[in-house]
């Protein structure tokens, strides 16, 4: 709690107090002199001043203002009490005791006085510093809690010591919180012997734990190194439902560039788990069926057993109601105990567009190990193979184009998704250019002429099929193409105006290509000297930046520089694309590239921790108006940059 301000409002208006008091001495013993006779004042009133200043400083510490200043209280939870925000940490406004003191020690003659002040100011002063230390020792408790004493975390196996400190001292806490709350009165709680020392070990104690965390979390980015794109906030949430898969997939989808969701479905161990307790329902639904017919037929005969002979029914046979209530609960219908099993599998994965691509295998979160990075990890594995298989489905099916399949149904009819497509689209056409190429050095010279024909055939038929009836995300798929294939013909076009006469002329090997090796089945990108296999990061099914002269060159500039281990910067007005550039370029080979908006609030220890998960994911960072970093943060960045590079 900062009370410095509450103490300089308590020094004015004590200071204004001081000043009446010697106005009023003043007039009043002129007054006395002029009737005793005497025109002048008497040179000195310090008899007067100090019976009146003893007086002010025994009611100042009489008075019921401090006595009736308390502590705010308020129920964080529902087993605690925790502080409220520091405007309302004192429950009343303190009054001008502590500045009133402070101004009777600084005006003249209070020699008399200077033990009760010096007395009455340390009292304040120590309730200032216990007030302090309580705040700060509550907001570490705040932040620690969830973390420390949440269930859904493994936090418990792995700092076990720390985990039972932060035990022991969240119940001295509370002890002393639920204390404040039963007596709240500020100087009592204040000046009470030990106080001070009882919550400067609990701060001790609270930052060590606060310390074990830090290294905990660390491993845990380590581990899966996206992590450090998350904030802590974040990671921690994360983290305490690490072991429920529904609620972990929502807050971590930013750490993908295309993957929005899951399919969460029964595994097949779940399956016949749920198919065990349904028979097992079933047949104690089956008994308890009979028993109530026959408590039904019990009733039936004693109702006409109170007819002939005047028994109640209650006598014959009391239960028969209850009975009843039972038949119509089980003839409500059969019991199903598929919800009480958790999902516990993923049979899809959503893109953030709506795209759904079916994994090459349902992915069970917790068959390997029940630590949450372990699960991400295999996550991220599955996904990429499954871009893959569909990748390679891809290709296979393009082969057919002129035999059984036409191009316009291959792209829409078959279950590989936008992604794959693009990239299939694409290896047919480096292999249908460089076999053009091929003739044309044979001495064909209409080579090229007829496949940019084909080019602009194909495009066609795109086009007419996008004016068609399409579902929104085949018209998605089909304008991608297009404008992928617009690219390519574009291409094929300047190759004959520049006159190139083989694969190997700078012409053709600046623009950006994609080959397929059938026996390994990689697909490997290719521009100049740079060479990549594809990392397939699931993108989704979404729309694709509009490849231009000037976006060839940027992507030969960049992988050029990417080929010789630095960076690249891509500079030019607001608005003209090189943030879209860069990451048309990761989406490309892809790669996933997180977008950072930089500004003066980074700081080397934000940047580190990027640097440190980008190296070790192998994904991109584009940092947006890097100029924006202060100075001397961008000196640090620059021996980090080197360190990374050297």
């Amino acid at each position: 709690l900062d009370l410095q301000t509450m103490h300089a409002s308590m020094a004015s208006a004590s200071l204004k107090s001081a000043n009446q008091n010697n106005a009023m001495v003043t007039a009043n013993n002129t007054n006395t002199n002029a009737g005793a006779g005497g025109g002048s004042v008497a040179p000195s009133v310090g008899g007067s001043t100090r019976l009146s200043r003893g007086a002010s400083l025994s009611n100042m510490s009489k008075r019921t203002s401090w006595a009736s200043v308390s502590v705010a209280v308020a129920a964080a939870h529902a087993a605690a009490a925790a502080l409220g925000g520091e405007e309302e940490l004192l429950g009343s406004d303190s009054d001008d005791e502590e500045g009133g003191g402070q101004d009777q020690d600084i005006t003249t003659s209070t020699d008399f006085f200077k033990r009760p002040v010096e007395d009455l100011q340390q009292r304040l002063g120590k309730c200032d510093n216990v007030l302090k230390l309580l705040l700060s020792v509550v907001r570490r408790w705040q932040s620690l809690e969830a973390i420390f004493l949440g269930e859904a975390s493994d936090l418990a196996a792995s700092l076990p010591q720390d985990v039972a400190k932060f035990t022991i001292a969240d119940e001295k806490l509370k002890d002393l919180l639920l204390h404040i709350q039963s007596n709240p009165k500020v100087l009592p709680f204040g000046i009470a012997d030990g106080r001070e020392y009882v919550l400067s070990s609990l701060l001790v104690v609270l930052e060590s734990c606060q310390k074990a965390l830090d290294g905990w979390l660390t491993s845990k980015k380590n581990a899966f190194p996206r992590f450090y794109f998350l904030s802590s906030t974040k990671l921690l949430e994360v983290l305490a439902n690490g072991n429920i898969p529904p609620l972990v997939i929502p807050p971590i989808v930013s750490l993908f560039d295309g993957l929005g969701g899951l399919s969460f479905v029964h595994s097949a161990e779940a399956r016949r788990t749920i198919a065990e307790l349904q028979v097992a329902a079933n047949k104690a639904r089956e008994v308890k069926l009979v028993a109530a017919e026959k408590a039904m037929k019990n009733e039936a005969r004693a109702m006409e057993v109170s007819r002939t002979k005047g028994v109640n029914i209650d006598d014959v046979h009391p239960e028969a109601d209850a009975y009843a209530v039972l038949l119509a609960e089980v003839e409500s219908g059969p019991a199903y105990v598929d919800t009480v099993i958790p999902l516990d599998a993923a049979s899809h994965m959503i893109a953030k567009d709506g795209e759904e691509v079916e994994f090459a295998m349902p992915f069970l979160f917790l068959a390997t190990s029940r630590s949450l990075e372990v699960w991400l990890n295999s996550l991220v594995e599955l996904m990429q193979d499954t871009v893959k298989y569909s990748t390679d489905t891809a290709i296979e099916a393009a082969t057919r184009w002129d035999i059984d399949l036409p191009r316009e149904k291959w792209c829409i009819e078959n279950t590989f998704c936008a992604q794959a497509m693009i990239i299939a689209a694409k290896v047919t056409w480096t292999m249908q250019a460089e076999t053009a190429l091929e003739e044309l050095e044979n001495g064909a010279e209409d080579a090229l002429g007829r496949f940019v024909n084909l080019c602009t055939e194909r495009l066609e038929s795109l086009i007419l099929m996008v004016q068609g009836e399409l579902s929104v995300l085949n018209r998605t798929k089909v304008t991608t193409l297009i404008t992928a294939d617009v690219h390519c013909r574009d291409t094929i076009a300047y190759l004959i105006t520049s006159k190139v006469e083989s694969a190997l002329d700078f012409n053709w090997r600046a623009h950006l290509k994609y080959y397929y090796n059938t026996d390994r089945k990689e697909v490997t990108a290719s521009v100049c000297e740079f060479t990549r296999l594809h990392n397939y990061e699931y993108i989704g099914n979404i729309g694709r930046l509009v490849i231009t002269a000037l976006t060839d060159k940027c992507f030969l500039t960049l992988t050029t520089a990417l080929s010789l281990f630095i960076g690249g910067a891509p500079s030019g007005p607001a608005g003209t694309g090189k943030t879209e550039t860069t990451k048309e370029l990761s989406r490309s080979l892809g790669v996933c590239c997180f977008v950072f908006n930089c500004s003066d609030q980074y700081s080397y220890n934000t940047m580190a921790d990027v640097f440190c998960g980008i190296v070790q994911s192998g994904c991109w960072a584009c940092f947006d108006e890097f100029n924006r970093i202060a100075i001397e943060v961008l000196s640090v960045v620059a021996s980090q940059v080197k360190l990374i590079f050297d």
